[in-house]
């Protein structure tokens, strides 16, 4: 459920502001147990910040008037720690959302629910072309988790996410079946393999996407999908040279990676760090359209969700959306 304050600060950026900060990636850890083939994040895993390091993070974001704050990773259960910074992060009153690989034993989601967290989501990226459903070891362990916090969530939204690769469009299909008939109204997000200005070593997964897909699937009554994210993946997807859409990275959604490091999206890097004395400072000074330049698009849910939702022409379809949340 949306608090008061959530939804003021939502409609400030709405009707006020809409290059002030609105929603945040924390990557608390690039550690992850699993290693899917189109992510390099557990290759090289920069340092990560103590309990301590990570609140004074979570603080200068809700001081930034962040409405929206999402701890990811690498797998993020991996920290301990992660519980205290989400208890945290609800005292600073922030919509707090957590994803998971969904591998992680049952005790750690079991700890996951009553501590304030307000939407989970469990990837299931991995589902290979061979797949069949219920998929593989992995993928019947993930089940297991899925069906716990079906079953045992409070106030808590629970979401599954997965990608949509050159080949596996029958595959979706039967995951949305399999989940419609097994967990009623549990509903699943679907986005192609972003490509991204590092995304070269994803192409193989991205190259002859057919966008079809994302029409055809709009019938599907648990598609978490709003009808303005599937009609953006199909602009990009059909675009030959490149697809601007006005992205406001760094200004209106940012990253903030493990060691601090600010990025304007989980793709550029800057010589930010959130925790130096001028971090505020470098940041209002920060020409985001030049680090932007080398980049021709995405299809990331997070960021586009984030900044098309404040476009006039999609508002009502976010407050349908938002009551969802």
């Amino acid at each position: 459920m949306l608090s008061k304050s959530l939804v003021l600060k939502i409609f400030r950026n709405l009707l006020i502001n809409r290059n002030h900060p609105f929603f945040a990636h924390f990557f608390v850890t690039e550690r992850c147990n699993l290693k899917c083939k189109y992510c390099e994040v557990y290759k090289n895993p920069s340092a990560e910040l103590d309990e301590d390091e990570a609140k004074r993070v979570i603080d200068i974001l809700a001081d930034m008037k962040i409405a929206v704050l999402s701890f990811t990773g690498g797998e993020p259960l991996l920290r301990k720690d992660i519980y205290a910074l989400i208890e945290h992060a609800k005292k600073r009153d922030l919509y707090v959302k957590i994803s998971s690989n969904g591998t992680m034993p049952l005790s750690s989601y079991q700890d996951l629910l009553g501590k304030g967290v307000d939407s989970i989501n469990i990837s299931m990226d991995g589902l290979s072309n061979e797949s069949t459903l219920p998929y593989s070891k992995i993928d019947k362990k993930i089940l297991k988790s899925i069906e716990f916090l079906y079953t045992k969530k409070q106030n808590e939204k629970l979401f599954v996410s997965t990608l949509y690769f050159n080949g596996n469009a029958e595959l979706i299909k039967n995951m949305f079946k399999f989940f419609n008939d097994k967990f009623p109204g549990l509903e699943i997000l679907i986005q192609p393999v972003v490509t991204g200005v590092n995304g070269a070593f994803r192409s193989k997964y991205y190259d002859n996407v057919d966008p079809s897909l994302l029409i055809e699937m709009e019938k599907f009554p648990n598609l978490a999908n709003p009808p303005y994210f599937n009609r953006h993946c199909i602009e990009f997807l059909s675009s030959m040279d490149g697809f601007n859409w006005k992205c406001k990275a760094g200004r209106m959604f940012f990253d903030i990676r493990a060691n601090g490091d600010f990025y304007l999206c989980q793709d550029i890097p800057t010589k930010l760090n959130i925790l130096k004395k001028d971090f505020l400072q470098k940041w209002e000074n920060l020409d985001v359209e030049q680090l932007k330049r080398k980049c021709n698009g995405c299809t990331y849910s997070c960021y586009i969700l984030a900044q098309r939702s404040f476009e006039f022409k999609n508002a009502l379809t976010w407050y349908h959306y938002s009551k969802r949340l």
